[in-house]
């Protein structure tokens, strides 16, 4: 058998490895999927509190179960003075870092003086496009699904980083 002798003391490497890199996994704080429909907020006891409960489900479930989370919450459910939403949108406060996600254009001119990084789900570009990092509805359709992790910096990751492009193919 295969599993005889010194081979079994080599097996304990690559298992080592493996939980060694479970462990330094995090989960990403900010979550937004390619329409810009829906958008995710770490709270500070690590729940996943969602924009809407009722638009891509899709994406909701496959964020949940990533996030070994079993319900959905509800942005307007959860209290966490990291997270401050109203009707125009929400501020994410981690690391003395602010992100603003934008859901409507009146509050661009509110916003913008005081954050580090912008999420502007409007079709209008904002008074600090150029002097805070900035993802817009374009940047989401054109680069998939955005994941932020703040940490001493803001980490993106971008899905199509990792899926690659596909070329459109006609036939007719």
């Amino acid at each position: 058998c295969l599993w005889k002798g010194l081979w079994r003391i080599w097996a304990i490497i690559p298992v080592a490895v493996g939980i060694v890199l479970t462990l330094l996994h995090t989960h990403p704080d900010v979550l937004i999927d390619a329409e810009g429909e829906l958008f995710a907020l770490r709270s500070s006891d690590g729940q996943l509190a969602f924009s809407s409960l009722r638009k891509a489900r899709y994406s909701r479930q496959m964020w949940l179960n990533r996030s070994g989370q079993h319900e959905a919450v509800a942005i307007e459910d959860i209290n966490d003075p990291a997270i401050n939403c109203d009707a125009m949108g929400c501020l994410y406060t981690k690391n003395n870092m602010e992100i603003a996600i934008i859901q409507h254009p009146l509050a661009l001119h509110e916003d913008c003086p005081h954050i580090d990084m912008l999420i502007n789900l409007t079709y209008q570009s904002p008074p600090c496009y150029n002097k805070v990092r900035t993802i817009d509805l374009w940047a989401l359709r054109r680069d998939g699904t955005h994941s932020i992790s703040v940490n001493e910096t803001l980490n993106i990751e971008r899905s199509q980083r990792f899926t690659g492009r596909r070329s459109c193919r006609f036939s007719g």
